[in-house]
């Protein structure tokens, strides 16, 4: 998609027929004529998608429309091909990523997308609390398999084979951290003295890295809470789970409706209390990213499921936590947020489930143009208006060229272009009308407009 200028330049010579004959030597009839012709620029082209091409000349008036609040442009990584495209035949031109907002949607003449209707039940804070509690507990606390463990590089089983649990071989460091703090002893097993039975039957070959019996110190039975019910989803038998401390949403400062193509979505923002159980060392925090400040800050992305959740069915829709469930940031109250998952994803939604298709036979899901509407653009002060007899005049015909200022009239209806964009509206025109003996009437022949101040005319259609 090459997307150098903004403002239509193929314009080529073309007619508009006016109804009504106002005179052979009227100058109303004349601005009549070209305020026909400009309705074609007053909207904006916004190119948008994943590879935007953009030439150097053209990237301030992205870069306009950016500060506006309409759009969102990151760089593309370009790889030797890209680079030599860009020297060569593109001239200079780069590809882009570039994303529409909700305010260009908002304003477009095309919106991409629709604001979600009333069925879509509110996001309560008792819901974003329910989910936030199921990831808080993935992060403040941690479950370990009491008794004999074994830590393979194949496979996370969790389930117990003839007294032994099984883990991924990772899971080691995890348990050594919580020893090195006092919590848990370790005890080496040799590997020599693991029977058969311990692996499970489909992996009778099961390589073992590392075999420990695992035991509580009095200081982790303080902290842990031990579960010995067989109904144990993870872990058959002994089980202590470690709570490091307890989450608590303190204020939600935001819980706006996000654009999207692909469903309801809420960002949800706000601040949290963390309570540590015990007072921790920094090799736990660090380790297992508990927070190292008892305030922090947390952002989320919503989705109101209407038929099922990871493939069960719903009893009835309800807001779950997007992208299966981890869509969610948490950082410190001033600092960075640890993570940057959802960012990403609010730039996505408005693309999901949309596909584009091109005259070579390619599409792509992503690539949309936009039609902004400026308003009504009028002929301001007539700066030239005489007889043209140049290389489009016809012998025997009454032909005129007009140079003019145009100023913009706001719309009443629809959306006008903000104001930070006045300097991509065109504030001049040069144009060419004939005069029809038959019609009685003129008619614009070719026309050239360009900023305000530019000495470069958006095409070369006047000769």
């Amino acid at each position: 998609m090459r997307a150098n200028k903004l403002l239509t330049t193929t314009l080529g010579a073309f007619a508009l027929l006016l109804t009504g004959a106002c005179g052979k030597h009227s100058a109303a009839a004349r601005t009549q004529a070209i305020e026909v012709a400009l309705k074609r620029f007053e909207e904006l082209e916004i190119p948008t998608g994943p590879r935007v091409n953009i030439a150097r000349d053209g990237l301030p008036a992205f870069r306009r429309l950016e500060s506006s609040g309409l759009i969102s442009i990151k760089d593309v990584p370009q790889g030797y091909w890209d680079n030599l495209a860009t020297r060569t035949f593109m001239g200079g031109a780069q590809a882009f990523r570039v994303v529409a907002t909700a305010k260009l949607n908002s304003l477009a003449l095309n919106p991409r997308w629709s604001s979600p209707t009333s069925s879509s039940a509110p996001l309560s804070s008792e819901a974003v609390a329910k989910w936030l509690d199921i990831r808080w507990k993935s992060t403040g606390q941690y479950l370990v398999s009491l008794g004999r463990n074994l830590f393979s590089p194949d496979a996370d089983y969790g389930d117990r084979f003839d007294g032994f649990a099984i883990h991924y071989a990772p899971a080691y460091e995890d348990y050594s951290i919580l020893a090195a703090n006092g919590l848990i002893t370790l005890s080496e097993i040799s590997i020599a003295d693991i029977p058969r039975s311990a692996r499970p039957p489909d992996m009778p070959n099961l390589r073992i890295q590392r075999a420990v019996k695992v035991t509580l110190t009095p200081a982790g039975g303080k902290l842990a809470q031990i579960d010995t019910a067989e109904s144990q989803r993870t872990y058959r038998g002994n089980v202590a789970t470690f709570v490091f401390g307890i989450y608590k949403i303190a204020k939600i400062s935001n819980n706006a409706l996000l654009p999207s193509r692909d469903g309801v979505y809420r960002l949800v923002e706000g601040t949290y209390i963390f309570d540590p159980t015990v007072d921790m060392a920094n090799t736990l925090i660090s380790h297992f990213k508990l927070p190292a400040d008892r305030e922090g800050r947390f952002r989320a992305v919503f989705h109101y499921c209407e038929n099922g959740l990871g493939g069960k069915a719903l009893t009835a829709p309800q807001w779950v936590l997007a992208g299966h469930a981890d869509a969610v940031d948490f950082g410190s109250k001033s600092g960075e947020f640890q993570t940057a998952i959802v960012p990403p994803l609010v730039d996505e939604l408005p693309l999901k489930g949309t596909r584009t298709a091109f005259d070579d036979g390619t599409a792509t899901d992503e690539a949309y143009t936009w039609r902004l509407r400026h308003g009504d653009l009028k002929i301001g002060e007539i700066l030239r208006d005489e007889e043209y007899k140049g290389a489009l005049a016809t012998p025997g015909e009454t032909f005129h060229i007009i140079l003019a200022t145009l100023r913009c009239v706001p719309v009443t209806r629809g959306a006008a272009v903000p104001t930070e964009l006045a300097s991509l509206l065109p504030g001049r025109l040069r144009c060419i009308l004939k005069y029809s003996d038959f019609d009685k009437e003129w008619k614009v022949v070719a026309v050239d407009v360009a900023p305000t101040g530019s000495d470069q005319w958006a095409s070369e259609n006047v000769k």
